[in-house]
């Protein structure tokens, strides 16, 4: 049987709803996301209470979470009251920020969890950098294998113990559905997984240097020692993204979050980021210029020795450009 990843106190069986009484200071504990570390870093990565989620920044606005997290509050509700805590203590917060409107995604279907995310509107800019890539193209049985990060405030074990404490843990892709990523904790390093707690927190790839979101986590099994499921992020991107652009004007994730010419060449932007090298179109001009510098057009000249040396100079860039970071 498959469960939610909400806090011990959030559900009895199968209910998703999560009473005030989770949102208590829980006890510290030296355990970790079962098997896992404890962050001080990941700023990206937020609590939302007062139902004991985890979430991820995606933008300065724009909070990505799991939909099953708001099943006990009305969208009004979650609005009035609901809150992104920023810090490595969920319930202890360094600061906190509420919200101005709160989506879940149209298709969410409680139980089986079926397009289990929802987006949150904060009422002012994080004081955090976004995790700001997410996963786009489909993925398939090709990524079975492929190790991800998994973030959330979730308690290390079955029982709730340390709930509320930010940790991380690797895991490792067993399996791809049609909705879903699903690991196995036996296969993954350590032994490491998801708990109570980590709903809505993010699984995420690190993209040579850039994370990107894969997945949200959704459920697993009671226990927290078999079973993880994350709602893919590929599938519902563009339903993120819409959302994105109704919020900032565009869904370049790459402009909203500051990523074009911040000294890092990122490659997975939509347009030419200024950081990389020369686009292939750049390097075409140039080359078109050293074998054609008066302008007769690519067949009306012919180059003398010199020219041609200058223009192979322009060759490894084509073999650079075939290594632009690029991700599975």
């Amino acid at each position: 049987m498959l469960v939610p990843r909400l806090p011990v106190a959030c559900f009895a069986v199968l209910t998703l709803a999560c009473s005030p009484a989770a949102s208590a200071q829980p006890a510290q504990s030296s355990q970790s996301i079962v098997n896992g570390t404890k962050e001080l870093g990941w700023e990206q990565v937020v609590g939302f209470t007062p139902m004991g989620c985890s979430a991820s920044m995606i933008t300065p606005r724009v909070m990505l979470t799991a939909g099953h997290c708001g099943d006990d509050m009305s969208d009004e509700a979650i609005i009035n009251e609901g809150q992104a805590r920023f810090g490595p203590l969920m319930y202890n917060a360094d600061y906190s920020i509420g919200f101005d409107d709160y989506a879940r995604h149209p298709d969410y279907t409680p139980i089986v969890l079926v397009a289990d995310l929802a987006l949150a509107f904060l009422s002012e800019d994080a004081p955090v950098t976004p995790i700001a890539l997410l996963r786009t193209e489909a993925l398939s049985s090709k990524h079975i294998g492929v190790e991800l990060l998994s973030v959330g405030y979730g308690a290390s074990g079955g029982g709730g113990v340390g709930l509320g404490i930010k940790r991380s843990a690797p895991v490792i892709i067993n399996e791809i559905t049609a909705e879903n990523i699903r690991i196995l904790q036996a296969e993954n390093p350590n032994e490491g997984g998801t708990c109570g707690g980590d709903s809505g927190g993010p699984n995420l790839f690190d993209l040579n240097g850039r994370w990107q979101q894969w997945g949200i986590t959704s459920a697993g099994d009671p226990e927290c020692q078999a079973t993880d499921v994350y709602a893919r992020v590929d599938k519902y991107s563009e339903w993120i993204l819409d959302h994105v652009e109704e919020w900032h004007g565009t869904r370049d994730m790459c402009a909203i979050n500051g990523l074009y010419d911040d000294g890092l060449c990122d490659g997975f932007c939509p347009i030419h980021d200024p950081d990389c090298v020369p686009s292939i179109v750049e390097v075409q001009q140039a080359m078109d210029e050293q074998l054609d510098p008066h302008g007769c057009g690519r067949w009306g000249y012919f180059p003398d020795e010199s020219q041609l040396v200058k223009s192979a100079l322009f060759l490894p860039l084509f073999f650079i450009l075939g290594l632009r970071r690029q991700g599975p």
